[in-house]
């Protein structure tokens, strides 16, 4: 067995993510292994643990691995290279004894390639393995980790996933239940494995966990509106929360009533209200997904006394994508509908969003959250795809409960386009 690709498979195992520079098509030995371990990801956006791997590979052993996972792919890509170079010393000969002396060049060009260009200098479309995995992979590598949310799955019908890197924006009108469904949105990520930041400028962070305790156990409002959770029903919620970070993921918070410790700039001056707390908060606890609750609220971090209502928004939006492009890191955002969006009757549009140039300037997918009276009486939102950038426009509805248990899910009903919209 080879040491290079056993050492290699036990890290990933280990810290369950993917190499970035090579893939199965770099290993030999334990070729179907990496194989396998990569259709996993493809399907559940999660490695496979190391009883299910030794399960359908009993010969493989996990074994002790202590360094950087990059100093395992060199291993790899240096078996790899030696194994092309062999091969190709071989054929050259074997073209040369035969007298095809063309052929015994084109494989003295391939050896000084795999050689010298360790990593590739060009690219060759007929090396099938390499191109399509550069190619289809270059998201997970490039731009971020790859998202799917599992509890809606026809969204992705429209959205075929959302990545690091991504700026995506849901707009609603007022009580709408915007940060509702990106707290659920938060949860399906944070029950995958995902570390994820919540951040609010209009709710405190007592108010976003019991969302999120709500959401993740169903436990009515009722129960939480008297300040008091029954032992039971405590014991209950902790033993919910482990099972949701059983795949390794974190859930941070930072409500308006709490990041002091990041409101200063390295000037002193007083950045609260701002999304610099948010930017300091990343530097120091690296983050996969952040949820950035009524964008609308905060203010921008640089812009001039004089600047205009317009001026403003767009500056915070645009701190909003810098610290998303700068951490990587998948952002949703909630904002409200303009004035023109919440007097109309029929379907939302890109352009009932307020400011919506600015977010369609700067944003990967633009929703809207809306209910007509209908929709109402059932406790059901239509949820519009209105712009995104890889995708499709498109609509499904989602069923909102409360009582007597919460959760947020796709519903399958069909509404008259006539019906009137409504402010909930």
């Amino acid at each position: 067995m080879n040491i290079h690709e056993q050492k290699l498979i036990s890290k990933i195992v280990v810290e369950r993510k993917l190499p970035t520079k090579v893939n199965f098509a770099y290993f030999h030995d334990l070729r179907e292994e990496m194989m396998y371990i990569e259709q996993f990801w493809m399907q559940y956006s999660a490695i496979p643990s190391q009883e299910t791997l030794c399960t359908e590979f009993p010969n493989l052993e996990i074994i002790h691995t202590p360094d950087p996972i990059e100093f395992y792919e060199a291993g790899v890509i240096k078996n790899h290279n030696e194994r092309e170079i062999l091969v190709g010393i071989e054929n050259m000969l074997k073209f040369r004894d035969e007298g095809r002396i063309d052929l015994a060049i084109s494989e003295a060009y391939s050896i000084y390639k795999n050689g010298v260009f360790e990593n590739g200098k060009f690219t060759d479309y007929d090396d099938y393995d390499k191109t399509i995995y550069d190619m289809y992979n270059f998201r997970n590598t490039i731009k971020g980790r790859m998202w799917r949310f599992q509890s809606f799955p026809s969204l992705h019908e429209y959205i075929p996933a959302l990545y690091g890197g991504e700026f995506h924006v849901i707009a609603g009108r007022p009580k709408a239940g915007k940060s509702y469904l990106a707290l659920a949105m938060m949860l399906d990520l944070y029950k995958q494995g995902a570390k994820v930041l919540v951040t609010s400028g209009e709710l405190f962070e007592r108010q976003l966990i019991e969302r999120c305790d709500m959401l993740l156990s169903g436990i009515s409002p009722d129960f939480f509106e008297g300040g008091f959770l029954s032992p039971h029903k405590m014991n209950e919620i902790k033993e919910i929360r482990q099972r949701a970070a059983s795949n390794g993921g974190k859930l941070y918070y930072l409500g308006k009533d709490h990041g002091d410790l990041y409101s200063f700039n390295q000037s002193k001056q007083d950045m609260r209200g701002t999304l610099y707390p948010v930017m300091s908060f990343l530097k120091e606890h690296p983050v996969d997904v952040v949820l950035i609750d009524s964008l609308y609220i905060y203010k921008p971090m640089n812009v001039s006394r004089n600047a205009s209502t317009w001026e403003r928004v767009t500056e915070t939006i645009k701190d909003a994508v810098g610290l998303t492009k700068d951490n990587s890191v998948l952002t949703i955002t909630t904002t409200q509908f303009g004035r023109s969006g919440e007097r109309k009757k029929t379907g939302a549009k890109s352009e009932d969003v307020g400011y919506t140039d600015a977010f369609l300037q700067y944003c990967d997918g633009l929703y809207g959250l809306r209910a007509t009276e209908e929709m109402q009486s059932t406790g059901t939102r239509e949820f519009d795809i209105l712009a995104v950038r890889e995708g499709e426009r498109g609509q499904l509805f989602l069923d909102y409960k409360f009582s007597p248990n919460v959760s947020i899910r796709e519903a399958f009903y069909d509404f008259e386009e006539e019906s009137e919209f409504v402010n909930s």
